[in-house]
């Protein structure tokens, strides 16, 4: 009634428009609460690997980020990232049109960082929101990813996490663990991405053949 009254139009049309809205997903009606501007989603559709920046770029939103610290990765983290040499941890927020939507702990070799240009290498360090991008900054740096390996899980925040992502508890996250390497091997970088679930969705296209037995990598847990 508000609406109509203040465009001065009748509350039929004020209904109409909304659901034109709901149809084009920019509003989400959640029965019993209301009708509320729905969240940026980033749905990976795609077998190649992606970057942060190039997945949302592709959703057609900004990607930006700030640095929440960098350091030397402790032994212990640098095992648990699958990195078996000296690294870097770099932990960041991740926005979607200056909105956070996730947490990405990324672990990176000495030897990658080094190679990186330095005027990239400056931005990781500055303080601020940027546009920065690893992946970009690994591509100029010469270095080819040559495959990788995601595994997403499901988890509750933590007090940490809720805080920094401004969200309210209990609140589920989408985590994305990815570890990329070069044609030798080489471990380039391992990265946890903690999204919150409202922006992450995972889709797959799924054929099946004459042959219904289950292959031999199927894993549940």
């Amino acid at each position: 009634m508000d609406l109509a009254q203040e465009f001065g139009v009748s509350r039929g049309t004020v209904i109409k428009a909304i659901d034109v809205l709901v149809a084009e997903g920019i509003v989400t009606k959640r029965q019993g609460a209301g009708s509320f501007v729905s969240l940026p989603s980033l749905h990976r559709r795609s077998l190649r690997m992606l970057s942060f920046t190039e997945t949302v770029s592709a959703e057609g939103y900004k990607a930006s980020q700030r640095v929440l610290f960098y350091r030397p990765a402790r032994d212990d983290e640098a095992r648990a990232f699958g990195a078996v040499e000296p690294s870097a941890m770099l932990v960041r927020l991740r926005f979607v049109d200056s909105v956070p939507c996730a947490i990405h702990r990324s672990v990176i070799p000495n030897r990658v960082m080094e190679m990186l240009p330095f005027a990239m290498l400056g931005q990781i360090l500055r303080g601020g929101e940027s546009d920065y991008s690893l992946y970009a900054a690994i591509n100029a740096a010469g270095l080819v990813i040559h495959r990788g390996s995601e595994h997403v899980s499901a988890r509750l925040a933590t007090t940490d996490e809720a805080e920094v992502l401004n969200v309210r508890l209990p609140a589920a996250l989408m985590v994305v663990v990815r570890q990329s390497f070069d044609a030798e091997g080489r471990l380039i970088e391992a990265a946890e991405a903690s999204y919150h679930a409202d922006y992450y969705s995972y889709d797959l296209e799924l054929t099946r053949g004459n042959s219904h037995r289950a292959p031999h990598r199927l894993r549940l847990t």
